[in-house]
């Protein structure tokens, strides 16, 4: 296995500022009682060692968090699976920016990271090149054997989607795509839509869009 780090991310400060300015806070307003005062020192103290020893470690083939409680490993390889979540910040009904939940998954193994890490989006770009990067023999033995891919809850095959008990066929579909969070399909002649599912339950997006869009488009010119 490779050792070369690819990449460093280490917790950015805000989540460390407001937790300072919430203690003194306490601690300014209890601080004829000493106990109090202690316990915000404290906690104070330990909420600054934690965000320094937070960190997560990119390397080709492993992604590292290491923390105070220890460090957790993910192989990244072709059975590694990578979820991603986006949620809007809305201040009075107004987008002010996006929180980012990253989710790798290889078997028992689980690392999380979401906003609170500095350049995480950098981080999901990294990881979405290592995805296709290890995949790309198995989409491409797909296209070439027209079989099925399963991600998460959702199979593609060369004929269609299929999603619990339900089954569409490309020439059935309208329209699909992703909004507010959810993957969505929606079938001709049918109001709404037929498939709607979160977009944290569905696995290796790019490589799942890649391959509908593989098969649509060949759908398309046939």
């Amino acid at each position: 296995m490779s050792r070369r780090m690819i990449a460093e991310y280490r917790q950015t400060y805000i989540l460390r500022i407001m937790a300072t300015a919430v203690l003194l806070f306490i601690a300014f307003l209890s601080s004829e009682v000493k106990f109090v005062v202690l316990i915000c020192i404290l906690f104070l103290i330990f909420v600054w060692i934690w965000g320094f020893k937070e960190k997560i470690v990119l390397y080709p083939n492993q992604l590292q968090k290491q923390s105070l409680s220890g460090t957790k490993t993910v192989p990244l390889n072709a059975r590694t699976e990578y979820f991603y979540k986006f949620v809007q910040v809305q201040v009075q009904g107004i987008n002010t920016g996006q929180h980012t939940y990253i989710t790798v998954k290889n078997g028992d193994q689980l690392i999380k990271a979401n906003s609170n890490i500095k350049d995480i989006d950098e981080l999901r770009e990294q990881l979405i090149q290592i995805e296709i990067q290890n995949l790309q023999p198995q989409i491409q033995q797909a296209m070439q054997e027209k079989s099925s891919l399963n991600f998460g809850v959702i199979k593609v095959s060369a004929t269609g989607l299929a999603y619990r008990n339900k089954m569409l066929t490309y020439a059935e579909i309208s329209d699909f795509g992703i909004e507010n969070g959810f993957f969505f399909v929606q079938k001709q002649g049918v109001r709404g839509n037929f498939f709607k599912i979160a977009v944290s339950e569905i696995p290796n997006m790019t490589t799942f869009f890649a391959l509908l869009d593989y098969y649509i488009q060949e759908k398309l010119v046939a």
